[in-house]
């Protein structure tokens, strides 16, 4: 018997998996959402996107867990972790049920934990891609009691899923810290080009940064400039204030950059340029190791 899928919330992320696993030949699609007992623009989008993805609607969420072996919890991380629990009851040995939210990792611990004791697969996966653009075959990491079977049943299925172990919360834990770097970089780059454009020269910085990347690899860029912060960090704070002085000047937002001032202000302050000998990382490794023996990542 096919495998029957289920999807608990049908918003767009779900919308473009279920059309993933549709133009795939897949059948046995089902899904509850909140939004069928509603009515309204939001109701006619949801009954458009169950049209169009072939998707049959369940009218309870007891009613999707009967019809479905796999489900997956898609819906606004503040809802995740009642409705998660408000399933769990109803879920037996032979479910799968996979956690897309991006709730916090303690919270996916404590199901994990609530799951493992009813005898019931639980899977923490985080989505590392756009789900609009690559739909299922989105990189997925997945961890929990249930991760080992959630790839025996859907990669075949075109999922290209990450095994990250048995521990609940650490695929949460590894999307979210790969996201304070990408969301970081997104909120600087607009910060950095909208400086660039004011001053008219835009096109030369990106290439002089594209060329940095080219020439040194992200972890040796990467690790160049905070390895050397050892020394300089207290410097470079005093370049970042110029920096947000002339963005300032120039009628702009300096969010990011009185950001990288305090954060280089606060590397400064641990202390590594006055110690004798000042220490000399090579790579990065040196530099967490650093970081452990002075207590600088707290407890």
């Amino acid at each position: 018997m096919a495998v029957q899928i289920g999807f608990l919330g049908f918003g767009e992320a779900a919308f473009h998996i279920a059309a993933g696993f549709r133009d795939q030949g897949l059948e046995g699609l089902h899904a509850y959402d909140v939004t069928l007992s509603a009515s309204g623009e939001r109701r006619v989008i949801l009954d458009r996107r169950l049209a169009e993805t072939g998707v049959t609607p369940a009218g309870s969420v007891e009613e999707l867990l009967e019809k479905a072996q796999v489900i997956f919890l898609i819906i606004p991380a503040k809802f995740a972790q009642s409705a998660a629990l408000e399933a769990l009851p109803h879920l037996t040995e032979e479910h799968l049920f996979c956690d897309l939210t991006t709730n916090r990792p303690a919270v996916k611990e404590a199901l994990g934990k609530a799951f493992v004791e009813r005898g019931v697969r639980y899977v923490d996966a985080a989505v590392m891609g756009a789900v609009p653009l690559y739909r299922h075959r989105t990189p997925t990491l997945v961890c929990g009691n249930g991760a080992e079977r959630m790839v025996e049943l859907m990669a075949p299925l075109g999922m290209d899923l990450t095994d990250v172990g048995p521990e609940p919360g650490k695929a949460v834990k590894m999307k979210l810290t790969r996201s304070v770097f990408v969301k970081g970089v997104e909120a600087l780059t607009v910060e950095m080009l909208m400086t660039a454009r004011r001053l008219g020269i835009d096109k030369e910085i990106v290439a002089g940064i594209e060329q940095s990347f080219q020439s040194l690899g992200f972890t040796k860029f990467c690790g160049q400039l905070v390895t050397s912060g050892v020394e300089h960090a207290e410097r470079r704070s005093l370049e970042a204030k110029e920096c947000q002085e002339l963005e300032e000047e120039l009628g702009l937002n300096s969010i990011m950059m009185e950001a990288a001032c305090r954060k280089l202000q606060w590397t400064a302050g641990l202390g590594y340029a006055k110690m004798e000998p000042m220490p000399v990382c090579k790579d990065l490794e040196e530099l967490c190791q650093l970081w452990e023996k002075t207590g600088a990542l707290g407890e």
